[in-house]
């Protein structure tokens, strides 16, 4: 099994286990620095007082273990001070005399998230739920210092693991491995990530770990000569290349046999790599040289050949990797690569993670796993004390994560409220939502959450969202899926009252205009609507105009224009449209509007190609059209309004009223103020009843403006109705 080197003897008393703790760093650490880890050490072994993790291993010992794993991946002072002090009561120990503030915003950030994460993963614990916990890992930190220590003491706690029953050992295992592994493997600490995977298999799965391991045992002599013996080999073979190189026996990581075993459904005998050497030098040149000199002396098993370094890996791994047939027949797996490739595939931290998870994509996720890789890695080569502080202010999360009070964890967007939360649980839930508690406290509807706080909503029996939750002044609700869900509600909830609205407001149009009722439920469809009864409460809301419903059954006559009928013995011609209508993708063709129909916009429109009078413009519902005979309707021709192009469109309009004098000149007057040009007008006055029918032939840009002139009409006591006539 691959493992972390320990330093501390785990049976030592604590004051001997400092000491010899404090010795291992003498040559690789300042003086300074260890006299801070002496303080720390002695503070903690103050306060620490009789406190055990185990039967076996006092508290002290196992914060000094874990603060010795971080050591060995070379991690800061403040991060070791931290993770020995870690367990100390802040509200009773005052550390401020001691060291420095950063150290002591690590220890609370520490007892937070661990605090978060106490809860257990059982067997019906839901793939979600483990991967929005890693999620929350990776984010709830603006540190990524704390999700290392966090890594190392679940080491610690695994190496540990054969002192607990066997319930807690799988239970614990299987934690490890949904959720401590993969999070080390997301930052490419490979370290840590290949013991965790080796002890979560040996107790999750102690027969298969058991099967690899005793295998692995019985050749182990026999390995060591074998590989020895090989080594010496290669050796011999290098050496007229005068190449310093450094040659060692590679450990094979269990979990890594096991898992190649169950993918490729393969014995532990058919495992090439179980020999495996790694040859590491200075250049790329010298791996190529030497990869010549080994496939020139073995023969070498052409499927199982890899150049990682011309085509690296999608996590930037690079290695030359081949099989070879060695001494007495045995498959050896060789490794070529340089000794900065070996750096970053031993503790390289760019893992492009999603090459081995079976994960979604999460941009947000990925954008701070990259800025957490990126840490890692400009760690090491900072002078600067204050790197951690400039880098972690450059980087801020987008997501806030919260429980439920069974642990349930819910990811929001950061900013979000309590309400926001509510409606994140279940829609239901937030339109009963009448109150909430937070960590355990009364808390506002709008009160902005925090990462980490456990969220219990208060609900009432019966679902009565506010109007006031929608106000952006209020800020009761900031993410998209609450704000849609109340709109919703309410639409729902006023949905008999728009539609009767949308009814008298069709009917008011289909009257004026002097349409025929329309087929509601064939137009419904047309705008993406199931029902006929959907479609009038979207007229009623005011998200559909009714003049557009009512224009769609506009009758259609083969009777001229009220202009025409009184142009038909004048030398007046009659009018040609240039420029408004687009016919056969192009606004340059002569076209006039068909006296049949006469369409205006928006009416669906098609061309008719006449013999020497141009493109005559139909409706498309016109009764000449539609009944055209076959051999005729190759002269159909694709056309439509041009938006861009404002033009003015003949209306006849019908007027029936009271009659009484000047009332001609009072709708003229209105005309005129309405910027309205009249073509023609006829009046017809019946003494018999005092009314008066007047016809009018008028100019209008579109059929919201022949609308509005019909209400303004109707404002007249005297006028009885105003309408359109065909």
């Amino acid at each position: 099994m691959v493992s972390v080197v320990q330093n501390i003897p785990q049976s030592l008393p604590e004051e001997q286990a400092i000491q010899l703790w404090l010795a291992s760093l003498k040559n690789i650490r300042e003086t300074d620095e260890i006299k801070a880890f002496s303080k720390a050490c002695q503070l903690a072994k103050q306060y620490y007082v009789d406190q055990y993790v185990d039967d076996q291993q006092s508290l002290l010992i196992s914060a000094l273990s874990v603060a010795d794993i971080l050591q060995l991946l070379k991690m800061d002072k403040e991060t070791l001070i931290a993770t020995i002090l870690q367990y100390s009561d802040l509200e009773q120990v005052n550390l401020a005399p001691h060291f420095d503030p950063t150290i002591i915003k690590l220890i609370k950030e520490l007892q937070a998230i661990k605090k978060l994460t106490s809860s257990s993963i059982n067997a019906e614990t839901k793939i979600a739920h483990i991967e929005n916990l890693r999620r929350m890992l990776l984010s709830i930190s603006e540190d990524v210092r704390i999700i290392l220590v966090l890594l190392a003491e679940r080491l610690q706690l695994m190496r540990r693991l054969k002192y607990f029953g066997e319930q807690t050992q799988r239970q614990i295992a299987r934690e490890t491995q949904d959720i401590y592994a993969p999070l080390a493997n997301r930052l490419g600490v490979w370290r840590l990530k290949w013991e965790l995977e080796d002890l979560s298999l040996r107790y999750s799965n102690p027969t298969a770990y058991k099967t690899i391991a005793t295998a692995l045992s019985q050749k182990r002599e026999a390995r060591k000569d074998f590989i020895s013996r090989f080594i010496k080999q290669l050796q011999y073979y290098l050496a007229p290349l005068k190449i310093e190189a450094e040659i060692k026996g590679r450990p094979k990581h269990i979990y890594s046999i096991w898992k190649k075993m169950q993918n490729k459904n393969l014995d532990f005998k058919e495992i090439y790599d179980v020999f495996a050497v790694r040859v590491m030098v200075g250049s790329i040149k010298q791996c190529y040289e030497i990869l010549g000199v080994i496939h020139s002396h073995w023969r070498h098993i052409p499927d199982e050949f890899d150049d990682y370094i011309a085509t690296p890996k999608g996590n930037h791994y690079q290695s030359l990797h081949t099989v070879v047939i060695g001494l007495e027949d045995q498959p050896v797996e060789i490794q070529i690569r340089t000794f900065d490739m070996h750096e970053h595939a031993e503790r390289g931290v760019a893992a492009h993670w999603r090459y081995k998870e079976n994960s979604g994509k999460n941009p947000e996720l990925e954008r701070r796993i990259e800025w957490m890789r990126n840490w890692l890695e400009l760690k090491e080569s900072a002078t600067d004390d204050t790197f951690v502080e400039n880098f972690s202010t450059n980087f801020e999360s987008k997501k806030i994560y919260v429980l439920t009070p069974k642990g349930k964890i819910i990811e929001l967007s950061k900013g979000a409220t309590v309400l926001d939360f509510a409606y994140a649980i279940h829609t239901s839930i937030g339109h009963r939502c009448q109150g909430a508690k937070v960590d355990g406290r009364i808390m506002r509807l709008n009160e902005t959450l925090k990462n980490g706080q456990t969220i219990e909503i208060l609900t009432a029996s019966k679902e009565q969202p506010k109007r006031d939750w929608l106000s952006t002044y209020l800020g009761y609700t900031k993410t998209n899926r609450a704000r849609a869900a109340i709109r919703s509600w309410f639409k729902k909830q006023d949905y008999d009252f728009y539609l009767e609205e949308g009814k008298a407001t069709l009917e008011r149009e289909i009257k004026r205009l002097g349409a025929k009722k329309p087929d509601l439920k064939t137009l419904a469809s047309q705008y993406n609507l199931k029902t006929a009864d959907d479609l009038l409460a979207a007229i009623g809301r005011a998200e559909i105009s009714p003049i557009q419903i009512a224009n769609r059954a506009l009758p259609v006559s083969n009777k001229p224009s009220l202009l025409e009928t009184l142009n038909q013995h004048s030398s007046l011609t009659k009018p040609t449209y240039h420029g408004e209508i687009i016919v056969a993708g192009t606004d340059d063709i002569f076209s006039q509007v068909a006296g049949c129909c006469h369409p205006i916009p928006p009416d669906e429109i098609i061309g008719y190609i006449t013999k020497g009078r141009g493109i005559s413009i139909h409706r498309k519902n016109c009764t000449n059209i539609q009944h055209l005979a076959e051999a005729e309707q190759d002269r159909l021709i694709d056309a439509s309004w041009n938006e861009a192009h404002q033009e003015s469109y003949q209306v006849d309009l019908q007027v029936y009223a009271f009659d009484r004098r000047g009332l001609l000149k009072d709708i003229l007057s209105l005309f005129i103020s309405e910027q309205i040009d009249v073509l023609a007008t006829k009046t017809y006055s019946d003494k018999k009843t005092g009314h008066a029918n007047l016809f009018f032939s008028i100019e209008l840009m579109h059929l919201e403006q022949l609308s509005a002139l019909m209400d303004k009409l109707q404002q007249d006591p005297n006028i009885i109705e105003a309408k359109r006539v065909h």
